[in-house]
């Protein structure tokens, strides 16, 4: 039911384009895994999260259309790829849509969010240009492959996160406003109240005074020493004792009924002032947002390791699942071109003659016989130390889920771990 409002917020972002025809290419593509949104909402459950969600799926499916142009897929997701249906120039001129569609919205979210995903689109996109260059020939080096992954494939979940943990904190800093607004609001309510109660007894002990000649006679003969005081005055003198506070805070004689009007109109102005905080990303509460730089940071880190150990798995999968699982043929990674951390373990492991070996079938249809055995070569030793390098970036981020005390960041990690397509 998330994943399809997600959807649903995409959807109606294209549609509110205009275009009948980037909302029909837009209806063709497939839906992923999500995994980004998944991020998103185990941190920040709001209306806001949902529409962030809906941008970075944007953002995603636009980078998925550019990638199979670049690499001439035919399959995304076990489904023709839509430039295979409608050719690479409307597959390049709808991820175009959805970047801009994308920053549109962005450009509604605090300056901090639309900062941190445009920022993870220029390293995607770098990532991008690395992996264009990397397929020129066979890579044997694993940080090229790790800095490769780590522009390409988890800038973008870590900036999901990031965002995410920025977003909690704007949700955070707002409830907190508006609980004080809320108190402030009561605690003026009640000191009027107060105020217009003892003015109120006040009021009545002047009516029950009797200021007959006789009476004022007697008052006087009372304050002579004559007669006693009269209970009237000694009960308005010491409640006037009592509300001094009340009577300071006006500044003389209708003290109270101005105070009573003060914090009326200070009602008036905090249902304002909370009614324009609730437009959500308001100027003050934007300011507020660096103060939790170090829980924006662990998130980021957590994003970026899931990121990590995600690409790998990733990867490993292209080798030991079948085409039904993963929606494209197996080992179709080193055919299109890229060199990734398996074959990298493997080549260091091979002796010379069988890396020139392995060098010759890069970017190449391979025989059965061929495939078969660089397939039994890579599920021994190079596979397993592939895993173990995902499961380092995985450890790393349930650490940081563990300091982070989120129950949902563990099971993330751990379903992406264990996934097998």
């Amino acid at each position: 039911m998330e994943l399809d409002r997600i959807a649903k917020l995409a959807t109606e972002m294209i549609a509110d384009i205009n275009s009948d025809e980037a909302l029909t290419l837009y209806k063709h593509l497939e839906s992923g895994k999500m995994l980004r949104s998944k991020l998103v909402l185990s941190v920040v459950d709001s209306d806001e999260a949902y529409r962030l969600c809906a941008v970075i799926e944007l953002i995603q499916s636009a980078s998925l259309l550019h990638d199979d142009v670049i690499d001439s897929s035919d399959l995304r997701r076990g489904k023709p790829s839509l430039n295979a249906q409608f050719g690479n120039k409307n597959a390049i001129m709808l991820g175009d849509i959805l970047y801009s569609r994308a920053f549109f919205e962005l450009s509604h979210f605090p300056k901090s969010i639309a900062q941190s995903l445009s920022k993870s689109v220029v390293e995607l996109s770098v990532g991008e240009l690395e992996d264009v260059n990397l397929e020129q020939s066979f890579n044997e080096y694993e940080e090229k492959y790790l800095s490769m992954i780590g522009h390409k494939s988890a800038s973008l979940i870590a900036a999901s996160a990031e965002c995410a943990a920025l977003l909690n904190s704007e949700v955070e800093l707002l409830n907190s406003k508006n609980m004080e607004s809320s108190g402030e609001n009561a605690r003026g309510l009640e000191f009027a109240t107060n105020c217009h109660i003892e003015r109120s007894e006040i009021s009545s002990m002047e009516s029950k005074k009797d200021f007959s000649p006789m009476a004022q006679n007697d008052k006087k003969l009372g304050s002579s020493g004559n007669m006693d005081k009269d209970p009237a005055e000694v009960s308005l003198s010491d409640f006037s004792k009592e509300t001094s506070f009340c009577g300071s805070q006006g500044g003389g004689e209708g003290s109270y009924l101005k105070v009573s009007e003060r914090a009326d109109t200070t009602k008036s102005v905090k249902s304002i002032k909370t009614r324009q905080s609730c437009s959500f990303f308001s100027k003050e509460t934007t300011q507020n947002l660096d103060s939790n730089k170090d829980i924006h940071k662990l998130y980021y880190d957590y994003g970026f390791n899931l990121g990590m150990a995600f690409q790998i798995i990733d990867d490993i999968l292209d080798i030991t699942q079948d085409s039904t699982k993963l929606g494209k043929p197996a080992l179709s990674d080193f055919k299109s071109g890229k060199t990734t951390l398996p074959y990298i373990y493997l080549y260091h492991e091979l002796p010379k003659e069988k890396q020139v070996w392995l060098k010759s079938l890069f970017k190449q249809d391979l025989n059965a016989k061929d495939a078969q055995e660089l397939k039994d070569l890579l599920l021994d030793s190079p596979l397993q130390k592939a895993r173990e390098k995902a499961l380092e970036y995985g450890n790393k981020a349930l650490h940081i889920a563990s300091m982070l005390n989120n129950q949902k960041l563990y099971a993330i990690i751990q379903a992406m771990i264990e996934r097998d397509f």
